[in-house]
This record gives structure tokens, C-alpha cells and sequence, in this order.
């Protein structure tokens, strides 16, 4: 390794924004899931994830706990993703406050559901595995990691899409 620079000590140093994090218990029994490539197998995290009961334990604290922030979710799948929107949207009773965005959709499509994002339109953001990297919202202030994550990198590059710097913004919320 030719250099080395954490993200503790570009948080140190200002560089991202500090991060608060807290765990949300579910019911969701994953101990049947089998692992394949060393994360767990999406269709069998789906299979768990899609129950009511379960996207309820998810949505019920993003809404609680965002409190005007900006947020953008990770879902196990791209049928996670629409159908933890949709949960999130009754939670909120607003058809407007979450939104999902998947690799199927076509530009033209994403584009401005994505603007309308940016605008504070939508308060939240669901995809699966479409923003791990090359996305840049600096204004995010939740990261809600709402599937089960083997791989520190991955999760760091989720965790990421929150860190960066934005004016008024005092930390990240994961």
C-alpha cells in the first residue's frame, strides 16, 4: 500500500461529515440464507425481507428518524426497493416522499425522479445496488442500509453516499 487515508481521519480533518449510526432491530430470520459469492443470496433475502412485517420494522424508523433529512435507502432487490417505497409512502402518507430507482429503468425515466430528489421533491431515495458509487447527493444526511451486508467494503461505499460535505449539514445519520 502506497497510501493510506481512512475515513475516520478525513472526518478528523473535515473532509467528510461525522457520522452517527444506530442498529434497528427486526424479526427477519436469516439463519436459512445460503451465501453465494460471500454475500448472502438475493433472492433468498428478498424471499425474508418482503414480508409486511419486515418492511414495516424498516420503514417505521426511516420515517421517525429522518427529520428533514435528505435519505437515500438500499434494498435487498429491485422488488425490495418498490415494495419498501411503497410502505415508506403509506408510513408517510404521502405518495410523494419515497421514490424507487432501478438499473431497468431507462435514462429518461430515472432522470427526473432523480431531480426531483435533488430538489427535496422526494425524501427519499430506494435502489438496489444502483448508487454504491459515482453518485453524489452531498446534501444526504440518512444512509439507511435496509438489507443485510457481509462485505465491510460494500457497506462503506453505501455508508458513503452520506459523508459528503453540504452547507448546513451537521453529520450523517446511518
Amino acid at each position: 500500500v502506497a497510501f493510506d487515508y481512512d475515513m475516520r481521519t478525513a472526518i478528523r480533518e473535515g473532509f467528510l461529515c461525522p457520522i452517527r449510526s444506530f442498529l434497528v432491530e427486526t424479526q427477519a430470520d436469516f439463519s436459512r440464507v445460503k451465501k453465494v459469492a460471500g454475500e448472502l443470496a438475493t433472492r433468498d433475502v428478498e424471499d425474508v425481507l418482503m414480508q409486511d412485517l419486515h418492511l414495516v420494522e424498516i420503514a417505521t424508523p426511516i420515517v421517525n428518524e429522518r427529520k428533514g433529512r435528505p435519505s437515500i435507502v438500499f434494498a435487498a432487490s429491485v422488488a425490495h426497493a418498490h415494495a419498501l417505497t411503497r410502505v415508506l409512502n403509506e408510513k408517510a402518507g404521502d405518495d410523494e416522499f419515497a421514490a424507487a430507482v432501478d438499473g431497468s429503468m431507462p435514462f429518461d425515466q430515472r432522470a427526473p425522479v432523480l431531480d426531483r430528489f435533488r430538489r427535496g421533491e422526494h425524501k427519499v431515495l430506494v435502489n438496489c445496488s444502483l448508487f454504491t458509487e459515482g453518485f453524489d447527493v452531498p446534501e444526504i444526511a440518512l444512509v439507511a442500509i435496509a438489507r443485510p451486508v457481509l462485505s465491510r467494503a460494500f457497506y462503506a461505499q453505501m455508508v458513503g453516499r452520506g459523508t459528503r460535505i453540504a452547507k448546513g449539514k451537521q453529520d450523517l445519520l446511518v
